[in-house]
């Protein structure tokens, strides 16, 4: 099963999504894909108040820190297991983007771009078998239009992500201040 939530910054998404997953665990264990990076102080203030809302949730979490790389997570979990992906729009941003041995930035190229949102697709399908496979990822799309190229290729790419995973969806939620809109 595949449920898909969405929303823009701070507005519920991971809480429901947390509480989701616990309504649909039913007792058994509950898988957390956190794919942040703890980069600057306010994400690791972020990063601490998503793990203590897990801790206060009364339930146990196993905790994957994935910044990249889902491909192969599948065969680390069990089926019949309740897996939380917090969040799409972090991942592809890591997988999008990264520096260089040398340590200059360096942004996939057209050909890379398509291998990866197959591969990102490919992860989230086999993720999903057998499994519950909750899917976060933040509503860019009410920005301001963006008028660098990067910028424009990572938000077309994250679109495209989304609607393929709403057609792959059994469920999609949007969240607005708190409250989840149920929209499939």
């Amino acid at each position: 099963m595949l449920i898909f939530i969405t929303g823009g910054v701070r507005s519920g998404k991971s809480t429901f999504a947390e509480k989701l997953a616990i309504e649909k665990a039913k007792n058994s264990p509950l898988h957390y894909i956190a794919t942040s990076k703890r980069n600057d102080i306010e994400m690791e203030e972020r990063i601490m108040r998503h793990k203590q809302r897990r801790i206060e949730s009364g339930v146990h979490w196993q905790t994957w820190e994935m910044e990249k790389g889902l491909a192969n997570l599948h065969t680390e979990i069990e089926n019949n297991r309740v897996v939380l992906l917090d969040c799409l729009t972090t991942l592809l941003n890591n997988e999008l983007f990264g520096l260089t041995e040398e340590g200059e930035f360096h942004f996939l190229g057209e050909k890379e771009r398509k291998r990866l949102f197959d591969s990102l697709i490919g992860a989230l399908h086999t993720l999903q078998l057998d499994r519950v496979l909750i899917v976060v990822s933040n509503e860019l799309f009410y920005d301001v239009p963006v008028k660098d190229e990067t910028t424009f290729i990572y938000t077309a790419m994250l679109g495209m992500l989304h609607q393929k995973i709403v057609q792959l969806a059994d469920e999609a939620y949007v969240c607005e201040n708190g409250i989840p809109i149920q929209m499939k």
